[in-house]
């Protein structure tokens, strides 16, 4: 058979598979979903032999009609969901490209959620994180050296405080005396919480972060000092509220 012949057989055998999963969603649309499975596994793998032929397919669409009859079919199942395999979904988007990658394992995770299946949804979610990050150094930047903070901090709880501690840290050694008149950008007018100096340098720190003092007040000697003034109140406020917006806007995708 010569390439032709091949592709006008894939073809036929195509559409041959895509009328069976039809003819199943129509007798049977809230179950059989093994068989379902199956077939748009069948879909899937003639499609991306028509991609090496280079006819124009996308099977995009079928992957996410993949991930939803694999948990169904799961549910079918009498066994524990735990069988969910993330190793499963990561194979069938082993070709994509890492933003599409992305978007169908955000897909697979709210679905999960949709379903109950906390557990390996929260797993999808570490998958999902790392394949951001995997991004972000692919794009390279200092946009993208932002958006990682951004991803990583907003992973877990966990990963929200230890963000805030380092940016507490780099804060409180940026508000030290500087050793150079010429390098006294900002100017910090401190309260005496303690007699140790720097126990007092972090009640003071802490105070200027989350106003518990009004008399705990910083100001920029010059252009330099006030940008990073704004700068670092802006990243500080920032961390925090990309974590609880990330959080109640996944609440409503998985609701929706």
């Amino acid at each position: 058979m010569d390439n032709k012949e091949i592709i006008e057989y894939l073809v036929s055998k195509l559409k041959g598979c895509q009328k069976e999963l039809e003819d199943l969603e129509g007798l049977f649309p809230y179950n059989k979903f093994s068989i379902k499975l199956y077939k748009i596994n069948d879909i899937i793998s003639i499609k991306e032999l028509l991609i090496s032929y280079n006819e124009k397919y996308s099977v995009y669409t079928d992957i996410k009609k993949c991930f939803l009859y694999y948990i169904k079919a799961s549910e079918e199942q009498e066994h524990d969901y735990s069988e969910i395999s993330l190793k499963f979904i990561e194979n069938k988007i082993k070709a994509f490209p890492l933003k599409e990658k992305i978007s169908l394992l955000s897909f697979f995770m709210r679905n999960l959620k949709k379903n109950g299946h906390d557990e390996i949804a929260s797993n999808c979610k570490e998958l999902i994180h790392a394949e951001k990050i995997r991004l972000c150094w692919q794009e390279k930047g200092l946009t993208n050296v932002i958006k990682f903070i951004s991803i990583w901090s907003t992973q877990t709880m966990w990963h929200l405080v230890i963000t805030i501690l380092v940016f507490f840290l780099f804060t409180t050694i940026a508000l030290l005396p500087a050793p150079l008149i010429c390098m006294e950008w900002i100017e910090v007018k401190k309260e005496s919480f303690s007699s140790n100096y720097f126990i007092n340098h972090l009640a003071n720190t802490i105070s200027l972060l989350f106003d518990f003092d009004e008399g705990v007040k910083v100001k920029g000697n010059n252009i330099g000092g006030v940008i990073l003034i704004m700068f670092s109140k802006v990243i500080f406020i920032s961390i925090i509220i990309n974590y609880f917006v990330k959080e109640i806007i996944e609440k409503i995708k998985i609701k929706n």
